[in-house]
């Protein structure tokens, strides 16, 4: 499933009960609860921002919900590439 998001009106909407989702619908976007997040130590994200200052602010918003994550922002097409094959990623925000 390919999913875009823009960061210009993001909204995390941490109280979405994933049991509600169609997994037949690919353009469905949702957020995960808190409870079955917290099922994760951490949440990998790759950060696919040519500016610094929107990689922190993505950042700040899954800090902010109350997420652990550990963000990569990949600077360049080979950066991408070669961040893709050193490890599986839960999240990939460009």
């Amino acid at each position: 499933m390919t999913t875009a998001i823009g960061m210009d009106k993001l909204d995390l909407d941490l109280d979405l009960d994933v049991q509600s989702l169609d997994s037949g619908d690919t353009a469905q976007v949702a957020a995960v609860s808190v409870p079955v997040a917290a099922q994760l130590d951490r949440v990998s994200i790759l950060l696919a921002h040519e500016d610094p200052e929107r990689g922190e602010a993505t950042k700040a918003i899954f800090k902010d919900a109350g997420w652990s994550s550990h963000c990569h922002r990949v600077r360049s097409i080979e950066d991408l590439n070669d961040s893709l094959l050193q490890q599986p990623w839960d999240m990939i925000i460009a």
